[in-house]
């Protein structure tokens, strides 16, 4: 449903304008004659278009268009008036009316085309609106996520960041945007900036790179990221890169593997023979002593049967202690 006021203060003229624009269910006419008014019923109206003379008593069509702009309502308007007023077009069209209309001639005419242009500025008003909620959607989404989310051209250099920069890096997105974003990051990292460059064949969009980058106060904090090149509408050349903190994981990461490295060191080094054997008996590491003790080297060991290394008269005990574990 459109709905449409339309201003005059011709009631006759109002009337036609009811008759031949409300004919189709799809457009409602809302018909009033003060202008002073009109403000006051966009506020407890659903308004998608407002059509207007320009003449009237207290208020011409221009007049009332500046008023319904400064209490905030962005309507598309169509000054409708008569013939002969070039200037009043000029005017118009400078104040930023988005369509001016003559009346006379054929009522069927004129009305026909009125309504066309209705119809085609409300279907540009609901796209815009549409536009204007997914912006703001969208905006909502990346000022609220927790990954860091900036665009950058060929040479590295950002052109937006999110506000999360902020919150993971310490940087304002004022101080990160303009700065080279490759600069960040921690020197043994650095050959990941010719891994995103999309002219270059190695180019992944779906690889997964971990680095680091360099916070505020100068520490460096762990990350994980893509690089994805923006749609060429956007711009030529602009790269979307997207990092979440990995800080966590690879302090866990490096806990484990310093246990590991703990642990191997004793089963080397220990003073008692020791090895790790799978239930079929195939052995799959063994440590120093082992491997003194029976004079093979490791790799011998490794892959071979523990069985093979046992004296035939314990060879039965020793397959049924295996068995039990």
């Amino acid at each position: 449903m459109i709905n449409c006021l339309y201003v005059d203060d011709e009631p006759a003229l109002l009337e036609i304008a009811k008759e031949f624009l409300g004919k189709n269910n799809d457009l409602r006419v809302i018909t009033y004659e003060q202008p002073s008014d009109v403000v006051n019923i966009l506020r407890n109206e659903k308004v998608d278009v407002i059509v207007s003379d320009y003449q009237m008593p207290g208020m011409n069509g221009i007049e009332l268009y500046y008023q319904t702009k400064k209490a905030g309502f962005e309507i598309p308007f169509i000054l409708f008036t008569g013939r002969g007023r070039e200037e009043v077009a000029i005017m118009a069209l400078n104040a930023g009316i988005d369509f001016y209309l003559t009346k006379g001639g054929s009522p069927f005419a004129q009305f026909a085309e009125l309504e066309n242009v209705i119809r085609q500025l409300a279907r540009r008003m609901k796209a815009e609106d549409a536009l204007s909620y997914n912006n703001k959607k969208f905006q909502k989404i990346i000022e609220n996520v927790l990954d860091i989310v900036v665009i950058v051209d060929r040479e590295g250099i950002v052109q937006y960041a999110s506000p999360s920069v902020k919150r993971s890096l310490g940087y304002r997105t004022e101080e990160f945007v303009g700065s080279n974003v490759f600069l960040f990051l921690h020197q043994k990292n650095r050959d990941m900036q010719s891994e995103l460059d999309p002219t270059n064949s190695a180019f992944s969009p779906n690889k997964l790179f971990e680095f680091r980058l360099r916070t505020k106060n100068g520490l460096f904090k762990w990350f994980e990221g893509t690089g994805k090149p923006m749609p060429k509408e956007f711009g030529e050349g602009l790269l979307v890169l997207s990092a979440w903190e990995i800080d966590d994981r690879k302090r866990m990461e490096l806990e484990i593997s310093n246990r590991e490295k703990t642990l191997r060191a004793v089963f080397d080094n220990s003073s008692e023979i020791m090895s790790i054997i799978s239930l079929d008996g195939t052995i799959r590491s063994a440590n120093r002593k082992l491997c003194e003790s029976t004079g093979y080297a490791k790799d011998e060991l490794i892959g071979s049967q523990v069985f093979d290394l046992v004296a035939p008269s314990h060879l039965a005990h020793a397959r049924k202690n295996l068995q039990k574990r």
